[in-house]
């Protein structure tokens, strides 16, 4: 961006190891004091770190731990020097956060918002309670929207800048939620499709904590298959799984694809009615076995011809019912399988089933 050619940028967290932190540490240390240089680090430089000449301290967010507020402003104005330390706070409720600094011990001076041409905005907040916060409505810097459009152009010439955008805003929202002073820090009162916007985002990603809350956001109109990695080899990865995946939805949709029959629909008609008789048949026969096994037990003598309510079968289709039991057996014991069961019991028609 050409807003920040001439400065150097160094980083610092606590995923890097020792040995690479240890030289960024010391490479921003040796650099002349008219050098301009920016060190974007998270709380694991907060304190501990000695460094002279730093200006300005610039906390993007307030800690979750409000005891860690003060180290960070630790490191600027050391051994008897000057220097500033500047606090990031949301229009509306989280103003309230310097009335509680305030009660730590810890007085902060509410600064005006800068608006081009030299123009000052002061938020003050007109009241307070549990719920709500009365503030003056915000004065918007245009110029603000035409920055993040720049930024968001560049974000689409590498998909990794946007990963690396997408773990920012899912960190954001997780440590807001997270906050001590949740009654300042509620998310419920969080601008979040501001908070994508701001973090250049071009969908919200999936997460619980976004799940029952209405947001406001207009994603970009952009093919995420076709949106690529810079680097070549995360590309290649990227492709080989996106094809990965893709083989097996087909699988997946394949087998849960019902097969219907291609014959005439009077043929599928008729298919079913077999099916729907095959099985009042059965039922015919377990409730005709069962009264018979009472009348034994009961020493009927007219067992047969005087089962009240109960169909007697003919030769024909005892023969029928009692193929069918063989069948099934086979077909349990894998003697036979699904296809060749329904043929031998003529329920085939085109060499498919309906199912």
């Amino acid at each position: 961006m050409p807003q920040l050619k001439g400065i150097s940028i160094y980083s610092l967290h606590g995923k890097m190891d020792a040995k690479r932190r240890t030289a960024t540490y010391r490479a921003f240390l040796n650099l002349p004091p008219t050098s301009l240089a920016l060190l974007l680090c998270t709380d694991v430089a907060a304190r501990g770190l000695d460094v002279p000449d730093v200006d300005f301290v610039i906390q993007m967010d307030p800690p979750q731990d409000p005891k860690v507020f003060a180290h960070r402003c630790g490191r600027t104005a050391r051994a008897g020097k000057k220097g500033k330390a500047l606090v990031l706070l949301g229009h509306g409720r989280e103003e309230v956060y310097v009335d509680f600094l305030k009660i730590r011990k810890i007085p902060l001076k509410r600064l005006a918002y800068i608006l081009p041409g030299d123009k000052e905005f002061s938020t003050n907040y007109l009241s307070i309670n549990d719920d709500d916060l009365i503030a003056q409505d915000p004065v918007f810097d245009d110029d603000n929207e035409v920055l993040l459009e720049q930024i968001r152009k560049i974000v689409l010439t590498d998909r990794d800048l946007h990963d690396k955008g997408t773990k920012a805003f899912v960190s954001y929202v997780r440590s807001y939620s997270k906050h001590e002073a949740n009654y300042i820090f509620r998310l419920r009162d969080l601008d979040l499709g501001k908070v994508a916007k701001g973090y250049c985002l071009l969908k919200l990603p999936k997460m619980p904590e976004l799940k029952d809350i209405k947001i406001e956001f207009e994603e970009a109109s952009v093919n995420m298959d076709e949106y690529r990695y810079a680097n070549k080899a995360r590309e290649q990865k990227r492709l080989s799984k996106l094809e990965s995946d893709k083989s097996k939805l087909n699988i997946q949709q394949a087998s849960h694809q019902k097969k219907v029959l291609k014959g005439p629909w009077s043929e599928k008609i008729a298919a079913k009615q077999r099916r729907v008789e095959r099985r009042i048949k059965r039922s015919k026969k377990r409730e005709y076995l069962k009264k018979r096994k009472a009348e034994e037990i009961n020493g009927s003598s007219d067992t047969i011809n005087k089962n009240k309510g109960v169909e007697i079968y003919s030769e024909d289709e005892w023969e029928e019912l009692q193929k069918e039991e063989r069948l099934a057996k086979k077909l349990k014991k894998g003697i036979i399988n699904q296809e060749e069961f329904e043929r031998a019991m003529g329920l085939m028609n085109n060499g498919e089933i309906e199912v």
